[in-house]
């Protein structure tokens, strides 16, 4: 009788895990609008008007859920996410797009940047909508002098809209700034951060206003010699509605912003807090990241035409002063010995000279201004660091020296220690290969050594059918038992902006 009840208790135990699953795979497909259970339509419809400019009409207004904290913590956002890094890790995944780079670029672009979707995301299994998205792995997506056709510069402004103005219409809603908003059901969000607050999440919202309302944005950080005329830029109109609707709001998060994460001795982010960037599986005190990010979200929210009240060591005459802000950060964070902008100011930091690639940050926050003799010096010499150590090999970019697994929350560190270490990212090395394009207008050595490694992730996009997220140090897509590289990124934005940059791919 004994043995009976303990063999229904372990039956009744599975059983109740094994619905546990299906309950979990189900919602999990349901709350993902890149899934074919997702149930409905998008919450905004676009038309051009007269002036050839989209008008955004929002057909249903999406709803922020202020849910408890162990509901959503275990309940919602962690089992969506579980169970979508496990199905891809162990069982369907994403299919390889067979064909040539061209093609599976095309696919790519069909799966990202469809306005049918309520957000762009980086694709697969992270499909919450990650705010830096926007201003960080997607900084390419608006730049108006590469299209793959009409209806794909279409079809991306849509979907970058479409993200910014979902995420303004919730933050109006919500009590702070998050890492991460993630659907509850269709229209129903609710806010996480990702280990800690977020960094980027105003840099990333700034970038996407410039980048909507000035068609020279992009192209000043990223400049290239070109015949042909850049495409229209069509979202100029919603850009400056939505900046105008939400600049009350804007102001009070950046200004709130800087006032708790800067130390007002020093001017530089605070090294008693923990900040969610780019790299947010690393425990970092101050990093070099962080702190370029205030100061690029500062400078476009400025040049934006919000009056901010900047720290007092940061200002001049009552304005923040931009050139000492970066003099401050520079001399914080520049070790002339190494020639690289050290990763953060912990104690392991300054003693190793610690290297990250989101130090790449540099570019497209326009922190660096390379028609200066001196900032054009320190890009060669951090360029010099990374071939020295191989970093650049099989393929850029290597995301640090050597993985620390000491300084990595424990999840991360018990399933996958790699991840944000030796590991090589896509995205910061399309940064490193921009990088080299826009010094090869001093050198033009550098322009081979950016070409050979363009023709390196074409030849990894056709291996693989795919754009993947990262690679392991023998170049192949990272892939550990429970979990597996994204493969379908639309980061792939990214290489064919460089692309043209290198002037190896002509637009529409």
């Amino acid at each position: 009788m004994k043995r009976d009840k303990r063999l229904f208790v372990r039956i009744r135990k599975i059983s109740y895990s094994i619905l546990f699953c299906l309950v979990g795979a189900i919602y999990a497909g349901v709350a993902n609008p890149y899934s074919t259970l997702w149930p409905t339509a998008p919450a905004y419809e676009y038309r051009l008007d007269a002036s050839g400019q989209f008008t955004l009409e929002e057909k249903v207004a999406p709803r922020f859920c202020k849910t408890p904290f162990l509901f959503h913590y275990l309940s919602l956002q962690s089992l969506q996410a579980i169970f979508r890094i496990l199905d891809d890790a162990w069982l369907a995944g994403e299919k390889p797009i067979p064909g040539s780079a061209a093609e599976v670029i095309a696919r790519i672009h069909e799966q990202r940047f469809d306005p049918g979707k309520p957000y762009v995301i980086s694709g697969s299994h992270f499909s919450e909508l990650y705010t830096r998205n926007l201003g960080i792995f997607y900084n390419a997506a608006l730049d108006p002098r590469f299209a793959l056709s009409a209806a794909d510069w279409t079809a991306r402004q849509q979907s970058i809209t479409s993200t910014l103005a979902l995420h303004l219409s919730l933050l109006e809603q919500a009590d702070r700034e998050y890492t991460t908003l993630y659907p509850i059901w269709p229209n129903i969000y609710s806010g996480v951060n990702v280990y800690a607050e977020p960094s980027d999440t105003l840099f990333a919202i700034f970038y996407t206003l410039r980048a909507m309302t000035d068609v020279n944005f992009i192209a000043a950080r990223f400049p290239a010699k070109m015949d042909i005329p850049p495409h229209p830029l069509q979202t100029q109109r919603i850009g400056k509605e939505l900046l105008e609707r939400h600049r009350g709001l804007l102001k009070i998060r950046i200004e709130n912003y800087l006032s708790h994460i800067i130390n007002p001795e020093t001017g530089l982010v605070r090294q008693d807090i923990l900040l969610s960037s780019a790299r947010d599986q690393i425990k970092r005190q101050s990093s070099f990241y962080d702190n370029v990010i205030a100061w690029g979200s500062v400078r476009m929210a400025t040049d934006l035409g919000l009056v901010i009240q900047c720290p007092a060591i940061l200002q001049n005459d009552g304005h923040c002063d931009f050139d000492k802000w970066k003099q401050l950060i520079v001399s914080a964070f520049w070790d002339d010995t190494t020639g690289i902008f050290i990763d953060d100011l912990s104690p392991l930091s300054r003693a190793e000279k610690s290297f990250s690639a989101d130090s790449f940050i540099i570019l497209s926050s326009g922190f660096l201004d390379l028609r200066l003799r001196k900032e054009r010096e320190m890009l060669m010499r951090i360029r010099d660091y990374i071939v020295a150590r191989g970093l650049d090999k099989p393929l850029p970019l290597r995301y640090a020296d050597k993985d620390h697994p000491e300084r990595l929350y424990p999840l991360v560190r018990a399933f996958a220690a790699s991840y944000m270490g030796e590991t090589h990212w896509s995205h910061w090395g399309m940064e490193y290969i921009k990088g080299l394009i826009l010094l090869a207008e001093y050198d033009r050595k550098y322009m081979e050594e950016a070409r050979a490694a363009l023709e390196t992730y074409r030849q990894k996009i056709e291996e693989y059918g795919g754009y993947p997220e990262l690679y392991d140090t023998d170049g192949k897509m990272y892939h550990v038992w429970c979990y597996k590289s994204m493969l379908q990124t639309g980061w792939v934005v990214n290489y064919e902006q460089a692309q043209m940059m290198a002037g190896e791919q002509a637009s529409w």
